[in-house]
């Protein structure tokens, strides 16, 4: 088995939920280390044969470029060959795979290590898996924050004739880094010679030299680590192998994460041309499925206004492999109280009290503080120095994340972004709760117990 037989997706008021069997994803990945006893590079030829598969991009700067020129049925086959091509293809090449990572890192993991370790030594199995499932390499975030470092310092130094030139540079390679799948944002020189003037008022020139240092210095600082603890534990060449794999798994949700994000932003380029020539909102638009925008490109029939509302509102979207072998698939959309019956079916087993993670950083035992639950970046605001909850975290999360006392989120593993984030800010962070989001409320006052991985709301 390489995918999953079957996923379910859930919109909610433009919320995202996705649910697949984590027994299935397990068998993804037994599936990949069985490949990797043989063969130590088939992920990488993996990986390869997916960077083959990014001429999406491409289409869409050039869609960019002549949509004002382009034809109804020209924009039509443009984004027929972007989407439905090009993109669904390179989906297809193993990127949804990758997901397998945190079933095992969270359920299986632990106790192959735990079996290699002495008694004594298990206090640091947090730790060790952390280290060793980390990928040696700096993510898209990470060098975009490098970047952007090198120029708060110039113009903490006023070097005017650098700052102007790199702020250009620095958004051009990195504008669409603020993304989601619902809204977009093009970062442009003058959004960041913000960020870097609201970040000047807390911080000082050795705060920003300190940081530079610091992420320039990680990956040798990493090597060295985990030189260290394999020398010391001496662990078996299968548990290595392990590590191995989520390094590069790991590393490929960075990449995935990195061209989806690109390709967010030229979708939404294709809705908002779409949306202006038929006088449609732009929400309208997102919530056409890639058949009607076939009809309204070339047929100009528009999707009742009560079926876009309803697909906002609550909708679930049922998608079966008819044949493992083939990519062809059954889809169907369930509304209103059939999707929300779904919907009870997957998340009513999350209603249990105790709220118990995975640490992904502890740099204290334990600590108290209070809550603060953000689902959209875009519509909430977040009050520094509280403990930010959520379901998952994205890039244009990073902001709020150097603000907050500590991380709390329901998904996620090891190799997740919360985990990783967290582990460079230096903060508290408990991931795949499962439940926080459902069970804590804004302005609670909770304790994060950093040795078991518990979150216990105080009275």
């Amino acid at each position: 088995p390489k995918y999953a037989s079957i996923g379910i997706f859930i919109l909610t008021n433009d919320f995202f939920y996705e649910e697949t069997s984590r027994e299935e994803r397990y068998e993804i990945y037994k599936h990949i280390f069985g490949r990797m006893k043989k063969d130590k590079n088939y992920l990488r030829k993996k990986k390869s044969f997916s960077d083959k598969g990014l001429s999406f991009i491409e289409i869409g700067k050039k869609f960019e470029k002549q949509k004002n020129i382009l034809s109804n049925k020209e924009i039509w086959l443009m984004y027929k060959d972007f989407m439905l091509n090009k993109y669904t293809d390179w989906l297809r090449r193993g990127i949804a795979a990758v997901e397998c990572a945190d079933v095992f890192a969270e359920e299986y993991l632990p106790s192959l290590v735990a079996k290699e370790i002495d008694e004594k030594h298990r206090k640091n199995l947090d730790e060790i898996l952390v280290t060793l499932a980390a990928f040696p390499k700096l993510s898209f975030m990470e060098k975009e924050r490098i970047a952007f470092l090198g120029i708060a310092i110039a113009f903490l130094k006023n070097n005017q004739k650098e700052l102007s030139k790199n702020l250009n540079i620095l958004a051009k390679n990195y504008f669409w880094t603020r993304n989601t799948f619902v809204n977009t944002r093009r970062l442009k020189a003058e959004d960041y010679l913000k960020e870097i003037k609201n970040e000047a008022k807390t911080k000082t020139l050795k705060d920003f030299e300190k940081e530079l240092f610091s992420l320039r210095t990680k990956i040798s600082r990493l090597k060295k680590a985990k030189s260290i603890l394999y020398k010391k534990y001496g662990f078996s060449p299968e548990l290595k192998l392990h590590f191995y794999i989520l390094e590069q798994l790991g590393a490929w949700i960075d990449y995935r994460k990195e061209h989806m994000l690109q390709a967010n932003h030229y979708i939404n380029v294709y809705c908002e041309e779409i949306a202006k020539r038929f006088k449609q909102d732009l929400w309208k638009i997102k919530y056409y499925l890639p058949h009607e925008f076939e009809n309204l490109l070339l047929y100009n029939k528009k999707v009742p206004t009560n079926i876009l509302k309803n697909r906002r509102k609550f909708s679930a979207y049922v998608v079966e492999k008819k044949n493992p072998k083939t990519w062809e698939a059954k889809a169907t959309i369930f509304y209103g109280n059939d999707a929300k019956k779904i919907f009870n079916a997957i998340f009513s087993k999350f209603t249990k009290k105790e709220i118990k993670g995975q640490i992904a950083n502890a740099p204290v035992k334990k600590m108290t503080g209070e809550v603060e639950i953000i689902l959209d970046t875009y519509k909430q605001k977040f009050k520094p120095g509280k403990i930010l909850v959520t379901t998952m975290t994205r890039p244009d999360f990073v902001p709020l994340m150097r603000q907050a006392k500590a991380i709390i989120t329901d998904e996620g593993g090891i190799t997740c972004h919360a985990a990783i984030m967290s582990r460079e800010l230096g903060i508290p962070c408990i991931i795949g709760t499962k439940v926080a989001t459902k069970i804590l409320k804004d302005g609670e006052i909770i304790e994060l117990d950093l040795k078991k991985g518990l979150v216990k709301k105080l009275k």
